[in-house]
């Protein structure tokens, strides 16, 4: 069954859910797709090209890119270089926001999504994957995380990359993101009424991903 399993994995900033979902698609034997990185892509890509503030312009720009994932989830495509970790830089993160909260982009990106999304044995996670991109997943998993919890992982993640970042700018950044996230009108971030909520403030990624292999293995 393992190889036919769809899975969705939702959750706020900094919940772990992409570390999480890297060991369960992997535990399963899944395809493994970060949305997120589709979304981080294409905000280097606004960057690059100064087009941040122009939706229009920023989806003519990116309509034919071609996307696709290695065997570790890692987004490639066809249009730009990608140096290692600038997708998780703090440059992209300043503009990854309203980049997300483009209508235009999101139904782009949601359609590429869920290509990936139709195939058997695979594994999305993101911010809309059980109400958007995949709400006839087999299993849908919602992951949250206390604010403070989520800001020191994200100051540890960015100094371990050599980016020192304050811890209150952070925190109140992750409150922030997560707030518009939720009150966005174009695929806000949200639990589906069938969602498995799974508190990761106080258990590693491995403990969690434990967690959601031996739920899915007990069906």
């Amino acid at each position: 069954m393992g190889s036919t399993l769809r899975i969705a994995i939702d959750g706020g900033a900094a919940t772990g859910k992409s570390t999480t979902s890297k060991l369960v698609a992997k535990k399963l034997g899944l395809t493994y797709v970060n949305t997120g990185q589709m979304y981080r892509l294409i905000a280097l890509i606004a960057l690059k090209n100064n087009l941040e503030n122009d939706e229009k312009k920023l989806l003519n720009k990116i309509k034919d890119i071609k996307m696709s994932f290695d065997d570790n989830g890692k987004i490639l495509n066809d249009f730009i270089k990608l140096d290692e970790n600038i997708l998780d830089s703090n440059e992209v993160s300043n503009v990854l926001n309203s980049i997300t909260h483009y209508p235009l982009i999101r139904e782009f990106a949601s359609k590429k999504q869920m290509e990936f999304g139709k195939k058997p044995g695979v594994l999305l996670e993101g911010r809309d994957i059980g109400t958007v991109v995949m709400p006839d997943a087999d299993y849908k998993f919602y992951l949250f995380v206390d604010p403070k919890v989520a800001a020191k992982r994200r100051v540890k993640q960015f100094s371990e990359m050599g980016e020192q970042i304050s811890y209150e700018k952070t925190l109140q950044d992750i409150i922030d993101r997560n707030e518009s996230d939720m009150n966005r009108k174009v695929g806000p971030l949200m639990p589906t009424k069938n969602s498995i909520h799974i508190d990761t403030s106080f258990n590693t990624a491995e403990e969690v991903a434990n967690q959601i292999v031996g739920i899915v293995n007990n069906g």
